[in-house]
């Protein structure tokens, strides 16, 4: 009975219409689980072999058999392929131990696409992986040149070697194009009315790169050796540019920005030509700036602003910030030690830059937290309207009572605040959350002493979240207690019943 309940639902499975069956394969992985659904009956072998998706990916073979077998069985399958008469939808292929030389059975399959009206092409070459780590390009396989079709409408190349003016010709309905880790011509020039992303990522050669697309919504660009130049201006409709390592001076930036109206995400990554630049734009939500370690000045007038990530080994840019009051912000700071009265006042007046935002988080090791426990000292709190914090320690000597009373030093008004570490013994997370007595001191009262303010204005804090060992808890505690504060927990893990137990005692 069992069986025949086993069969009466396959034969349901195999008298499915066939856009239905279809349909469902598209959620196996590669070609080589529809291969093993193909054996199961000679309806679904004839279903299988009409299959529009077809996905070659070497990796998911290597364990069984090596590259000329691997090889063999694509030839095989495609063979099944032409006698239906199909046109593929996709068609993918990943080839991983190859030398470089081209390989007829290759060639065949690329064209094979090509001739069955292939709508998205993705061909790859090499271990993406280690090149990408070690920045190598190793063997590339050079690309057929009879890739002339009109019907692509998504193109991503990655290890391949071929000249962009013969490619040209297939990109005319072509609207998400991406090649990474090619060998290309020079000069890299498209006008396209359909083209809405656009991926150039380190490709070896590539010194030019002129886009006109009005309709192109994504631009993202990466080199090694930072040397390319490009033109975006006539692509009104850009949402997302980022540009990793890439030679755009001040002046480039300033002029693009005024013509790219729609802009929401900018992310500059590494861009080691930037020095003073103004970036001021109404639509602008998302901006980054990583790495840039020749920027000594950045003025930002976004209204719209609500993220703003920023990182850099070398030092600390002045920065004038007029944004929305949601405004997020994630600071990675590593590496940048102020060696004299100039270069603190200038991390003072960086860190001030933040002061309103709405949330702000900090990554940094012990370091840099003793440069937060100097600015304790200082006249005025660089945090002073901060509602909510969140610090991430990679390394700390200190206590956690030492580390909570700099930080409520530096940010007397807190809501919330998290801190987290990976690397701290007996301690991983502690969340709390903050009232206050009053709503507020103003700004400009010299007489108010800023570094022990949160002490009179913080009335409760409620604990949650906190994982670590007792001892760790107690001291955390006490330290509110101490400091004449009502101390409250919502426990949801099982380590805070000891915490639960010490505040009822007090």
């Amino acid at each position: 009975m069992e069986k025949d309940g086993v069969e009466e639902a396959f034969d349901r499975f195999s008298n499915l219409p066939v856009p239905i069956i279809h349909r469902i394969m598209s959620f196996l992985p590669t070609t080589k689980d529809v291969t093993r659904v193909a054996v199961l009956s000679k309806t679904l072998n004839s279903v299988c072999h009409s299959y529009p998706i077809l996905d070659f990916d070497q990796r998911s073979w290597k364990k069984i058999m090596g590259f000329d077998s691997f090889l063999d069985f694509m030839q095989k399958s495609l063979q099944h392929c032409r006698e239906s008469n199909i046109d593929i939808e996709i068609f993918k292929l990943c080839v991983i131990d190859h030398d470089g030389k081209s390989d007829q059975r290759i060639d065949e399959s690329i064209c094979f696409a090509i001739e069955h009206n292939v709508k998205e092409l993705d061909l790859r070459f090499g271990d993406y992986w280690i090149r990408s780590r070690y920045k190598v390009y190793g063997q590339l396989y050079t690309l057929p040149k009879t890739i002339t079709t009109k019907s692509i409408v998504v193109l991503n190349l990655v290890g391949l070697a071929f000249k962009f003016e013969d490619l040209i010709p297939s990109l005319n309905l072509v609207e998400h194009l991406s090649i990474e880790l090619c060998s290309v011509s020079s000069n890299f020039t498209i006008s396209s009315s359909k083209l809405k992303t656009l991926e150039l990522q380190n490709c070896k050669g590539l010194k030019t790169i002129v886009v006109d697309a009005a309709n192109l919504q994504y631009f993202s660009h990466s080199t090694f050796t930072g040397s390319s130049e490009i033109s975006l201006g006539d692509c009104k409709s850009l949402k997302y540019v980022k540009l990793d390592n890439t030679a755009i001076t001040d002046d480039w930036l300033k002029n693009h920005l005024s013509k790219l109206l729609l802009l929401e995400t900018l992310i500059l990554k590494s861009c080691k030509i930037l020095g003073e630049i103004d970036i001021c734009h109404q639509k602008l939500k998302h901006l980054a700036l990583l790495n840039c370690d020749k920027l000594v000045k950045a003025k930002i007038e976004a209204p719209n602003l609500v993220s703003f990530y920023f990182y850099n080994k070398s030092r600390f840019p002045v920065i004038t910030l007029q944004c929305s009051s949601q405004l997020y912000a994630d600071l990675i700071l590593f590496g940048i030690s102020p060696t004299n009265d100039e270069q603190f006042m200038n991390f003072k007046n960086f860190l001030g830059s933040f002061g309103h935002c709405k949330s702000l988080s900090l990554t940094l090791p012990d370091m840099e937290l003793s440069l937060l426990e100097e600015l304790r000292n200082g006249l005025r709190s660089p945090l002073l309207s901060l509602k909510h914090l969140r610090v991430q320690l990679f390394s700390s000597s200190r206590s956690l009572p030492e580390l909570l009373d700099i930080l409520l030093c530096l940010s007397p008004y807190l809501e919330t605040m998290c801190i987290t570490s990976k690397y701290k013994e007996n301690f991983e997370e502690l969340n709390l959350q903050f009232q206050n007595k009053t709503a507020g001191v103003e700004e400009d009262d010299s007489d108010f002493q800023w570094n022990s303010s949160w002490k009179h204005d913080l009335k409760k804090v409620i604990i949650y979240k906190f994982v670590a060992n007792n001892d760790v808890q107690e001291t955390v505690v006490n330290f509110f207690l101490e400091n004449d504060m009502k101390v409250e927990t919502i426990s949801d893990l099982k380590g805070e019943k000891y915490l639960c137990s010490k505040i009822k005692q007090h």
